[in-house]
């Protein structure tokens, strides 16, 4: 049993968009960047926080303008084994996901 949950032995990157240490350094300043937001007020790090273990903390995430959401903010951890993201699904990879509002489309 121990077995299945030992720790993957790589990180599956796409093959069209391969590790490199540039892209990592880029990823971290843009992760922490908050003016990549709509209001250049959230970075990505303002709901997936490190010291919260890639979560919040809160009950509810905040949205934009600082609007309490009906959902709390996940955490990152293992986001490379995903097959789905964002609540509803709807992206299929992190570089779909990172393209894509964090609200649903209107209905």
């Amino acid at each position: 049993m121990k077995a299945e949950y030992r720790r993957p032995v790589f990180i599956p990157f796409p093959k069209e968009n391969p590790y490199s240490l540039a892209k990592a350094a880029l990823g971290k300043k843009l992760y922490f960047d908050p003016r990549l937001s709509a209001m250049s007020a959230q970075s990505c790090a303002s709901c997936h926080t490190p010291g919260f273990g890639w979560g919040d903390g809160l009950a509810l995430g905040v949205g934009r303008g600082m609007t309490k959401l009906d959902r709390r903010s996940p955490t990152i951890i293992n986001s490379a084994w995903g097959a789905r993201f964002m609540w509803d699904g709807r992206a299929q990879n992190l570089e779909q996901q990172v393209l894509l509002r964090s609200n649903p489309p209107a209905k």
